[in-house]
């Protein structure tokens, strides 16, 4: 929030280990569509090294699948959300035991579906359509997750079927369903995403007018939660149009509710240890 900008999680840290895992199909028809392979892997800069037609017999012989993974799995991006605030597993799960907070978005509703206002300028993305603009302004198309994949629609690398690599990255297994997600994928191909030396965090950033709510866990410290306000209050040009809530259970409706946030004028501390030792 700090920053202002979106998260895009790479695969492997995801919680559930099946999430964004595509089957992979390693059989070519012809040898002709194994030379077309290799060429487009060998016209990617990405690509760790150069290979040939002999090497990609090889590993398939072998049955090395693994080590070719690199080749079209190594710039995937996901930033995963949700459609509702008051999800008790969400709140345990990712909040710290309401220890922590959810953030609210504000999106655009357009033709039936969702748009996430961004801030970055965005090229050479696989999938340009998930990237739309709206009066002049750049959104995320996002999509809804369906919690239903079996495991077996096979991405076959060498004739690319693509509707194989976006069936297992918008379809989760069952156990899964309680998240309610929405997400926006992007196969950055051209390293157009922000990352730190390590290759971890990419970012995308958002306008201000984007963050509409900030819900705080109801274990959170009372001083946390004002740094936190004082934070966005001193930051965000929207400020008076941001929301801040306090979350909780309501043990009467048997549900999570939550209540307006009013910050503290002032905190006072108290220290045993140096009342002692002055008196």
């Amino acid at each position: 929030m700090v920053n202002k900008y979106l998260y895009f999680s790479r695969p492997n840290e995801l919680n559930d280990p099946f999430d964004c895992f595509i089957p992979k199909h390693y059989v070519y028809n012809s040898e002709q569509e194994l030379k077309n392979f290799v060429e487009t892997a060998n016209n990617n800069k990405n690509t760790p090294k150069k290979i040939s037609v002999e090497y990609m017999k090889e590993r398939l012989e072998r049955k090395e699948y693994e080590k070719l993974d690199y080749l079209f799995t190594n710039h995937l991006h996901v930033l995963s959300l949700s459609e509702s605030w008051n999800l008790e597993t969400m709140w345990g799960r990712y909040a710290d035991n309401y220890k922590g907070i959810c953030i609210g978005y504000k999106t655009l509703i357009n033709d039936n579906q969702n748009y996430l206002e961004i801030d970055s300028p965005i090229a050479n993305i696989l999938y340009s359509d998930w990237l739309q603009v709206i009066n002049d302004k750049q959104y995320f198309l996002l999509r809804k997750i369906h919690y239903n994949n079996d495991g077996k629609h096979k991405f076959n690398i060498f004739n690319l079927n693509i509707d194989c690599i976006q069936y297992n990255i918008f379809h989760k297994k069952e156990a899964w369903a309680d998240e309610l997600e929405y997400r926006v994928f992007l196969h950055d191909s051209e390293n157009n995403l922000i990352d730190d030396k390590d290759g971890l965090f990419n970012k995308i950033s958002y306008p201000d007018t984007t963050l509409s709510e900030i819900l705080f866990g109801y274990k959170m410290p009372e001083y946390e939660m004002k740094i936190i306000y004082d934070f966005i209050i001193n930051l965000y040009k929207n400020a008076s149009d941001i929301n801040f809530f306090i979350v909780q259970p309501d043990f009467e409706k048997y549900e999570l509710t939550r209540y307006k946030y009013i910050p503290p004028k002032e905190f006072y501390i108290f220290n045993h240890s140096e009342y002692k030792e002055n008196t």
